[in-house]
């Protein structure tokens, strides 16, 4: 019956969000993975994966009072817009939207140095995994990306991609390579009152291991991996004002 009752809100709020708001993507707005809602706050953040959305989740969870013990239970405690009220998807568009993107060298290096070059046997048929992380490795990667792999992850979509709402409908679009300073925007345009200052230059005590990708991306890209990346993602190095080595 529990189940039957979360279906039927799931395609009422599923309608409501397409009547009010046609802009919208239809694929993102209705994954848990990518759209995060904080009604006490006032606020949804849409998620990109391998942009520190981990971090501001948590961070949010934790202001909005939402209870969690582990990195999984937090994706599933946060509220979603399939799970609103009927109040709260009808007014959804009034809450203030934020994103965080992120350096597309370094995010699609974390991507493979995270998921790829490990033992993870979800990733085990990716080309460059099964081995130690290498040149030869993510130039392998990126090889499948262009030859048809670029969407079959979101841990390596475009960021463009992963947007729920066209870019210029968004109250505010921050960088992960200034994280600190822009997570102060957002906590002083949409007004929220932290409990000390967060210190968003370290992960939330709940995130994974991090990659530290920014540092490495020297040590990873050669020419040809360079030229791949600018083919694959020069979408989202122009949209989000990211320079093209």
């Amino acid at each position: 019956m529990a189940a039957i009752l979360q279906e039927l809100i799931r395609h009422r709020n599923a309608m409501i969000l397409s009547l009010r708001y046609p802009s919208h993507s239809r694929e993102n707005i209705g994954r848990v993975d990518c759209v995060a809602v904080f009604p006490r706050l006032g606020i949804v953040y849409n998620r990109i994966k391998k942009s520190a959305n981990t971090s501001i989740v948590a961070w949010l969870a934790d202001l909005e009072g939402v209870e969690y013990d582990s990195l999984s239970s937090v994706k599933r405690s946060v509220p979603n817009p399939k799970t609103l009220s009927v109040r709260q998807a009808w007014h959804f568009g009034r809450y203030y939207s934020f994103t965080f993107v992120r350096n597309p060298y370094s995010r699609v290096l974390s991507a493979y140095l995270d998921k790829v070059a490990t033992s993870n046997p979800l990733y085990a048929a990716t080309p460059g995994s099964g081995q130690a992380a290498t040149v030869e490795g993510f130039e392998a990667f990126l090889d499948y990306l262009q030859s048809g792999g670029l969407h079959a992850n979101r841990h390596w979509w475009p960021q463009i991609d992963l947007l729920y709402k066209p870019v210029d409908q968004f109250s505010f679009i921050g960088k992960v390579e200034n994280m600190a300073e822009d997570m102060e925007k957002v906590i002083a345009n949409a007004k929220l009152k932290p409990h000390g200052r967060p210190d968003f230059h370290s992960p939330h005590s709940v995130k994974k291991r991090a990659t530290s990708a920014a540092n490495k991306v020297n040590a990873f890209y050669s020419q040809r991996a360079r030229d791949a990346v600018n083919s694959l993602y020069r979408q989202d190095f122009e949209t989000f004002g990211y320079a093209i080595d």
